[in-house]
């Protein structure tokens, strides 16, 4: 998908965008968010945004992120995880941008 629609349905949720990574044509690989501001208490310190618009969480609050800050976005396919800069994501589906209702329960 192209950034318009993903910031669209960010900004709608309230969130901060921070960074976008893209793939081919310009459509986003990832998309790193953070809540509210600065000073507030959240309940995570970063979230990500996958190209399909899938939210992984960094649970755990350090220090204001900043907008200078460099993330390096990992995705690792023997165990599913994403990590920035190091650091384990958690999947978090109530954050998923775009809720896809075509979904069985299995």
């Amino acid at each position: 998908m192209v950034v318009e629609i993903f910031e669209k349905a960010i900004l709608a949720l309230g969130l901060k965008p921070m960074q976008v990574f893209f793939r081919m044509g310009r459509q986003v690989r990832w998309f790193v968010c953070v809540e509210g501001d600065d000073y507030e208490v959240k309940p995570f310190a970063l979230i990500v945004y996958d190209k399909e618009g899938k939210a992984w969480v960094l649970p755990t609050y350090h220090k204001p992120i900043r907008e200078e800050s460099v993330f390096n976005i990992q995705y690792f396919e023997f165990d599913g995880s994403v990590r920035v800069n190091g650091n384990i994501l958690d999947r978090k589906p109530e954050y998923d941008l775009f809720k896809d209702d075509t979904q069985g329960n299995d």
